[in-house]
């Protein structure tokens, strides 16, 4: 009779045991297919930001094409009827922050004109 009781009580402990193992195998699995779709996402997302970035590539490129100075001139020749004089070009470079102190004093000055 003794016999049957460690079979009960072995019986007893072991259920318990099955079902953690059963728990923390379904955790695993869920787990594990978390996973795999989060990386089949993330390969998903970094496939659609590559194509983004090779999109604004082309379209920095278009706009280095229409505001090149030689399109630009050959605009205002072509299409406007400009012509260019025999003095070279020059380039002219002011600061932003300059060109706007310029419009203050300008209008100031202006304002104080309207007003007398």
């Amino acid at each position: 009779m003794k016999k049957n009781n460690n079979k009960k009580f072995s019986l007893k402990k072991l259920f318990p045991a099955i079902i953690v193992l059963g728990i923390l195998s379904f955790l695993y699995l869920f787990i594990y297919t978390q996973i795999k779709q989060m990386v089949r996402e993330k390969r998903t997302l970094e496939t659609q930001l590559a194509q983004v970035k090779d999109r604004m590539e082309g379209k920095i490129v278009k706009i280095q094409k229409l505001s090149s100075e030689e399109r630009i001139v050959k605009i205002a020749e072509n299409r406007l009827g400009l012509i260019q004089s025999g003095v070279p070009r020059q380039k002219i470079i002011v600061d932003r922050d300059k060109i706007q102190k310029i419009q203050k004093i300008v209008n100031n000055h202006l304002n104080h004109k309207l007003n007398n």
